[in-house]
Order: C-alpha cells, then sequence, then structure tokens
C-alpha cells in the first residue's frame, strides 16, 4: 500500500490522531492483503515516519526543488 498524505488540522495536532489514522492504515493495508507500505518523506518528515515503524530506502534528490526520502515498512 502507498500512502499519498497525511494531514491533521492544526488545531488537532498533539492529541494522537496521526497514531490512530495510521493504526487504521496499518488494519486496511492487512486486509486487503499487503503486509507492505512505502511513501514518499518530504518537508524533513522522516523523523515522523521512522517514529511509526517506516525505514528509509533511499534518497529522492530534488523532489520538488528539495531532497525526499522513499520509505518503506513491513507489516
Amino acid at each position: 500500500m502507498y500512502l499519498h498524505d497525511i494531514a491533521v488540522h492544526h488545531n488537532y495536532r498533539g492529541k494522537g490522531l496521526s497514531k490512530i489514522l495510521l493504526e487504521r492504515f496499518d488494519q486496511e493495508t492487512i486486509r486487503g492483503g499487503f503486509n507492505v507500505q512505502c511513501l514518499v518523506a518530504v518537508q524533513s518528515s522522516e523523523d515522523f515516519w521512522e517514529k511509526h515503524g517506516f525505514k528509509k530506502e533511499f534518497i529522492i534528490e530534488n523532489y520538488g526543488g528539495a531532497q525526499a526520502y522513499y520509505m518503506k515498512k513491513i507489516l
């Protein structure tokens, strides 16, 4: 499964909503018969994704004018 984007309104940040959303993403990934999740971490978000179990696979240079990371999580 590929996660394109996740966003939580600034009024609701710090309340654990991203954890709930990502747990649901895990459930849906498994329910769909998949065991790998991938994403592209932009805007220096790789630390956030690492906290949620994603690992850096490789750097993507000049992704929209900046550096990004292709990341993967095995369930």
